[in-house]
């Protein structure tokens, strides 16, 4: 099993680290947002929750590919491998 270690200073909260994993094992933390920009991005249809930072959804199922590391353009995401229990 995999696990990813964000720097949060250095995430932009972009999401194609979400957009590229393939068995679908990272998720987007949403945001609850009280300020002015709402709970949701406005700007495209349909209506989308506006996420932050990237978070392992179901470890289980990542099959430690990198490509969420390799494709973040900020390099703020890293990958190590724990021993399963």
């Amino acid at each position: 099993m995999f696990r990813i270690v964000l720097q949060a200073k250095v995430c932009v909260s972009c999401g194609i680290c979400v957009d590229v994993c393939r068995p679908v094992a990272l998720g987007l933390r949403t945001f609850r947002n009280n300020g002015v920009e709402g709970a949701r991005l406005s700007a495209s249809l349909p209506v989308a929750e506006m996420g932050t930072f990237p978070y392992m959804r179901d470890a289980a199922r990542c099959d430690g590919c990198m490509l969420c590391v390799n494709e973040c353009p900020v390099e703020a995401l890293s990958m190590t491998s724990i021993a399963p229990m």
